[in-house]
């Protein structure tokens, strides 16, 4: 019914499953996908990769940790117990491929759930059905349409036929939740950002301390530099190359800790 409303260009489902004993006789996490929605994430695919596909199989796109595992072509069933879910190994994806979590677009709903990809097997697929989805959430109808104009109508066409089939349904706009977001993060409103502008005043200060007494403590040492023919500028350039160390370092090992926050690894 949704896939029929105008102004819907896609409309597919996704889920978290697993590869069985694909690798080595292990288990594989798996991201099955139906093709209509392929386009959702940043997954680098080209549609004429994708419609490119070998008749009888799914397409499998395998993640960059496991990209020397498996060969173009390889073939293999997603669960062991059916043919009906054999893959073609089509391509790799990119180290930096991504694609929502589902149902929650800013935070996981399983340990399943992740943003990056590059431990997971990616699967496209025109019969999703035949697909596993016991793993995570239910299976949630995803949609998307060319105007946000017609989001209203689409939405108010879709109660109306689930009220006349007695269904409950919810529904929820993306473009909107992501505006929100931005607005509840919006500096002027974020009650934290004083906090963090008041924290980098006294990270500031206690670096510009800690140098003067240092230089302080090496007044002695540098008198005898200058004695022994080092120029003025040369001690100031120690001095700032000693310090910009200390700065430089400190941004790598909270750019690790962001990392490692944001995407579970470093």
């Amino acid at each position: 019914f949704i896939r029929g409303q105008e102004h819907v260009t896609a409309c597919g489902r996704f889920c978290n499953s697993v590869a069985e004993k694909v690798l080595d006789g292990e288990d594989v996490k798996a991201l099955v996908i139906e093709k209509d929605i392929a386009g959702l994430g940043n997954l680098g695919i080209t549609d004429s990769l994708m419609n490119n596909a070998e008749s009888g199989y799914s397409q499998a796109y395998i993640g960059y940790k496991y990209r020397k595992d498996f060969k173009i072509g390889d073939t293999f069933d997603l669960y062991r117990d059916t043919d009906a879910s054999r893959c073609i190994v089509a391509g790799y994806l990119k180290d930096d491929a991504s694609w929502p979590l589902k149902g929650n677009l800013f935070g996981g709903v399983s340990n399943l759930d992740s943003y990056t990809l590059e431990e997971k097997i990616v699967v496209i697929t025109d019969n999703y059905d035949v697909f596993n989805t016991y793993v995570g959430m239910p299976d949630i109808p995803y949609y998307i349409i060319d105007d946000e104009e017609y989001a209203s109508q689409v939405e108010l066409n879709i109660y109306k036929k689930a009220s006349e089939q007695g269904v409950g349904v919810k529904i929820v706009n993306e473009a909107k939740a992501i505006q929100q977001k931005k607005e509840e993060n919006n500096i002027t409103e974020d009650k934290s950002f004083s906090a963090m502008v008041l924290l980098f005043l006294l990270a500031v200060i206690s670096m510009s301390a800690a140098s003067i007494v240092f230089c302080l403590i090496r007044k002695k040492q540098q008198g005898i530099m200058m004695v022994c023919g080092i120029s003025r500028m040369q001690i100031i350039g120690m001095n700032f190359l000693e310090n910009a160390l200390i700065v430089v370092l400190a941004m790598i090992a909270v750019w690790f800790i962001r990392q490692k926050e944001i995407f579970g690894k470093a």
